[in-house]
């Protein structure tokens, strides 16, 4: 009994030596960093000085809260210096903007920089209100030489730069932005109209052709010169109620034929695409897609197996047609290249 004692004894001592030297260790090392960090404060190196002092912070809270708070009064001190430091060198950032957003996303995430809140979150308004009146200048001067994007560009920063700063601070920015925006769009928008036609599995189609085919399109017609309605923008409604410029997609979907001697049903799709200005139709063009025998998809053992079928099998028709549409795509894609400049 007593040698069971003993040995409980010397497991706890053990312990209790164990927990008092990793306690020393990690003092040692709460030291070491305070020590850089005063260092680092020394030579106005706050970043520094602050990163040790959340280190050694982190160790401290290990520790218990009589550890915690000089080191949580020092790491706060710090924080709010570099903090000063950084707004201090705004003027010399490339972006002052973006600068004192990263600022004010870090004072919203630190209680201890709120004595900074205002003044950050005024510097950046006025920083904003700056750049968007600058941006402004710029718009008019990018539609002037010719380079619609870019003018769009900028009004877009306008306008979230006027949601940004609010009703009160805006002063008319959006709607500055919404009238330069509208003289951009007045020259060379675009819009797109529904596609119609005729489809083998239902109306429901007509999206699909949409989202494959419309963003090629848009691409082709912004190499072109036109600007082309976005999916998102502060400007949606100027594009539905001032764009010149239409795009009307027509597709007839048919079956035609048999994929081999077998029941399964290939596909052929005739698409017309015209850009309209007003009732008129300024460019068109016409192409098609036909399911090729075999598609490249299809691996040789897939094809053997496919002209043995006896029945249709609708996940395969889908694939048949998917290849039509792949090459409705590819042809279309090379219309595009004969479309007149606006």
């Amino acid at each position: 009994m007593l040698g069971i004692v003993a040995a409980v004894l010397m497991v706890v001592g053990s312990v209790e030596i164990a927990r008092s030297r990793g306690r020393a260790g990690r003092e040692r090392k709460i030291a070491a960093l305070v020590s850089a960090s005063e260092k680092a404060e020394a030579s106005s190196r706050y970043d520094e000085a602050l990163a040790d002092a959340t280190a050694g912070l982190k160790i401290a809270k290990t520790l218990g809260a009589d550890a915690t708070a000089p080191l949580k009064e020092r790491r706060d001190r710090l924080a709010l210096r570099d903090a000063e430091t950084r707004l201090a060198g705004v003027e010399a950032a490339p972006d002052q903007v973006e600068a004192l957003r990263a600022l004010r996303v870090t004072i919203e995430s630190d209680r201890a920089l709120e004595p900074l809140r205002d003044t950050v979150v005024d510097a950046l308004s006025v920083a904003l209100a700056r750049r968007a009146g600058a941006d402004l200048n710029d718009a008019s001067s990018a539609l002037a030489s010719g380079h619609p994007q870019m003018a769009i560009n900028l009004c877009e920063r306008v306008a979230k730069a006027a949601d940004e700063l609010g009703y009160e601070r805006a002063e008319g920015l959006k709607e500055a932005a919404r009238r330069v925006a509208e003289s951009v769009i007045r020259r060379v928008g675009v819009t797109f109209e529904p596609v119609t036609g005729e489809f083998l599995q239902g109306p429901s189609t007509a999206r699909l052709h949409a989202e494959s085919l419309y963003p090629n399109i848009a691409s082709a017609l912004a190499r072109r010169g036109y600007l082309p309605k976005p999916k998102a923008s502060a400007f949606l409604t100027v594009w539905d109620e001032t764009a010149p410029f239409k795009v009307a997609l027509s597709v007839v979907e048919r079956n035609d034929g048999n994929f081999f001697q077998t029941p399964l049903h290939t596909s052929r799709l005739q698409a017309i695409l015209a850009l309209k200005q007003g009732k008129a139709i300024r460019w068109q063009t016409q192409a098609q897609g036909k399911t090729r025998l075999p598609p490249p998809t299809m691996t040789a053992f897939e094809q053997s197996h496919l002209t043995l079928a006896k029945t249709r099998d609708p996940a395969i028709e889908k694939r048949l047609y998917d290849d039509a549409r792949a090459v409705l795509a590819e042809n279309l894609g090379g219309m595009l290249r004969t479309m007149p400049e606006p």
